[in-house]
């Protein structure tokens, strides 16, 4: 006869539990970021309008904690997903995806890989009553761009990482 506790405790040890909550916009109000195209896109129907819209893939490195530093909970009370980079260091979200107009039409245009679009995330409220606030990216202040220049070496090895899965893509869709 088998301990079913002690083999299920040892099991337990072995993997994490899924979280349905993960990073968005929200977390992002206010803070600096560097957003890089990674080539796919999607369309997903409005909760709230049922009218479809588009997404962008990206990686999106935060920066900075936005100027007045890292806040625990967001505006509307719901916990921030986004640690504090002062804390601990610039936080990348692999795989973010951006629907806000205002960066959307930004990111998509962008080439995969190359040079990110830097800025601070922003948003405000919308003029029509019951809709979500329009969300986009500022341009750099000259105090941004002092930050963002202490991130060269990590903008560039991030910027080659997309550079080379994307010449890989190229590469294997070739040869198929």
């Amino acid at each position: 006869m088998t301990d079913q506790t002690s083999t299920t405790a040892n099991e337990d040890e072995f993997f994490d539990s899924a979280t349905s909550e993960f990073a968005a916009k929200e977390d992002l109000k206010d803070r600096l970021v560097a957003i890089w195209n990674t080539g796919k896109t999607g369309t997903r129907k409005s909760e709230a309008t049922g009218k479809p819209y588009e997404y962008v893939e990206t990686v999106t490195l935060v920066l900075d904690d936005g100027p007045n530093g890292w806040q625990s909970k967001r505006p509307e009370g719901d916990p921030n997903l986004v640690p504090s980079v002062a804390e601990q260091g610039p936080q990348r979200l692999d795989g973010f995806q951006w629907s806000a107009t205002g960066i959307y039409t930004r990111a998509v245009k962008r080439p995969i890989g190359g040079k990110p679009m830097c800025g601070r995330i922003n948003s405000k409220p919308n003029k029509t009553k019951g809709m979500s606030p329009p969300w986009s990216i500022a341009e750099l202040t000259d105090d941004d761009r002092v930050i963002v220049r202490k991130h060269v070496p990590l903008l560039h090895s991030i910027a080659n990482e997309l550079d080379r899965a994307a010449q890989k893509s190229e590469d294997d869709e070739a040869f198929s």
